[in-house]
């Protein structure tokens, strides 16, 4: 599911402007390294505003962001999914749903129950990649 989508810019005077505000914030970053960004809005009906602090590690997201759509890059922001089901992590690991269940059957790759569905952490899944591609170095 995606979060957000750009196109890349192509209009010369965004790109510019965008990669004004990105050397801008990176600049500030350095000079305070614990920098929040922040947004005020109007809060509803009254005349009330409301703050919204972005801890440093958004900020610097959002410079990196800055950074590709100046150089002419598109950019998209998905959810990482924490968990996976066995057709998931098949996918993602580019085998097969039964080579998943042979995997967790023999002990190699380790998951957690949900009813009657086998959960598998992405960082688990990594490892087994990980795993498996230094088996193929000879490592």
């Amino acid at each position: 599911m995606k979060l957000a989508e750009m196109d890349r810019l192509t209009d010369r005077l965004q790109l510019a402007a965008v990669a004004d505000a990105a050397e801008r914030l990176r600049h500030t970053l350095v000079q305070h390294p614990d920098l929040r960004l922040g947004f005020i809005f109007p809060d509803g009906a009254s005349s009330a505003t409301t703050e919204l602090d972005l801890p440093p590690m958004v900020v610097q997201m959002f410079v990196d962001v800055l950074d590709l759509l100046a150089q002419g890059q598109a950019v998209s922001l998905s959810v990482k999914k924490l968990e996976m089901t066995t057709e998931e992590t098949a996918s993602f690991l580019g085998v097969s749903r039964s080579l998943i269940r042979q995997e967790i059957e023999r002990g190699r790759l380790k998951f957690r129950k949900t009813g009657n569905r086998r959960m598998i952490s992405r960082d688990e899944a990594v490892l087994y990649r990980d795993e498996k591609q230094r088996a193929l170095k000879g490592e």
